[in-house]
């Protein structure tokens, strides 16, 4: 899959050394790229609407609308909706409550709603996904757009991981089996992608290509990694490896300093670079990562994303390309339901907030 485009939104470090990260204030964002968000939609919502319209600002050329999917990765989903709508019935029930479960809540509960809006947002009226899949959530949604891509169903796909912050913590650990003291985050980060080879749609201006995105079985619920899922990543990576092309290792959930190590001694030269010490652990933190990847400055090579989970190791295997981007473009056009293929133009990959690296 070429990528077109890419966005995120970092959340800002913590007061407190070793606390939670959180994502500043969304107005402002919502001002720029959602002038007309929809009235009451919740924070999950409001993270996939700004990365989503963000991403297609960013993108080189109109978005072909109706050959445009969304494929949403979330590990916990809009959870805090959810929670609000089971409170309220379980107070009606109860008798604590006057009346039934309010219809905004109830609406804003369903797990597709906020790709829904996006879909509204951005003209974006081709197919519309949402993957759970706990860490491998963003990863999942990767595979389904590059199958639709495969297939001819799309020309293009904004790709998302997001997932919001949860007051009780426990909403999140418990939910991907973290350990209670982890340092939790949130966040929004996209990409545009389209198909690669001959004529694929929107090459030109690409940023890169995402090569391979597997997931090799074992995890904690097998007992530990297969015994030679580190060996199968270096393997997809040396095959992807260009002669004298620098490789960067991305460790994500689950994988410590001596995997991430360990990987790259069988990638001769690779370096690793962190990024989880700067947005928290939650379970699309590696959308953040892997679009940080395209954000302007940032040298060409390969990059490695690895993560662990309870169904095995995850990886993701792209590469930066340099890209002469042209020095005057026309300002963006406002994005409406009435304007189903928008003209966005580029601005060079910017992030939201504070970019890894």
């Amino acid at each position: 899959m070429k990528v077109l485009a890419a966005w995120s939104l970092w959340p800002d470090p913590p007061a407190t050394p070793g606390a939670d990260f959180r994502v500043p204030d969304l107005a402002p964002l919502e001002a720029k790229y959602v002038p007309q968000r929809p009235r009451r939609v919740g924070r999950h919502a409001r993270l996939t609407l700004v990365g989503a319209a963000a991403c297609v600002a960013e993108a080189p050329a109109p978005i072909p609308g109706n050959r445009t999917g969304i494929y949403l990765g979330s590990g916990i989903g809009n959870a805090a909706e959810e929670a609000l709508v089971v409170e309220q019935v379980v107070g009606m029930v109860a008798g604590v409550t006057p009346g039934p479960a309010s219809p905004v809540h109830f609406a804003n509960s369903v797990s597709n709603s906020a790709t829904f809006y996006a879909a509204r947002v951005t003209g974006a009226t081709g197919p519309n996904v949402v993957v759970s899949q706990e860490e491998v959530s963003f990863e999942g949604a990767l595979m389904a757009a590059d199958l639709a891509l495969r297939a001819g169903e799309i020309d293009c796909a904004l790709v998302g991981g997001v997932d919001e912050y949860l007051v009780a913590r426990e909403g999140t650990y418990l939910r991907i089996d973290l350990p209670a003291d982890t340092v939790l985050g949130e966040g929004s980060g996209w990409l545009l992608v389209a198909r690669a080879g001959p004529g694929a749609a929107g090459t030109p201006g690409a940023q890169g290509e995402i090569l391979a995105s597997v997931q090799i079985p074992g995890g904690v619920r097998a007992g530990g990694d297969a015994p030679d899922a580190w060996e199968q990543v270096a393997a997809i990576a040396t095959a992807a490896r260009r002669d004298g092309e620098a490789v960067t290792i991305l460790p994500g959930v689950r994988v410590d300093a001596a995997a991430a190590a360990a990987l790259a001694a069988r990638l001769p030269g690779a370096r690793v670079q962190t990024y989880l010490d700067r947005c928290g652990t939650f379970a699309t933190a590696v959308a953040l990562g892997i679009a940080g990847c395209f954000r302007p400055g940032v040298a060409s090579g390969l990059f490695v994303h690895v993560s662990r989970c309870r169904l095995g190791v995850a990886a993701v295997v792209l590469r930066r390309t340099p890209l002469e981007w042209p020095e005057a473009t026309p300002a963006p056009a406002r994005v409406s339901p009435g304007n189903p293929s928008p003209a966005p133009t580029c601005s060079g990959g910017k992030e939201g907030s504070r970019p890894c690296g």
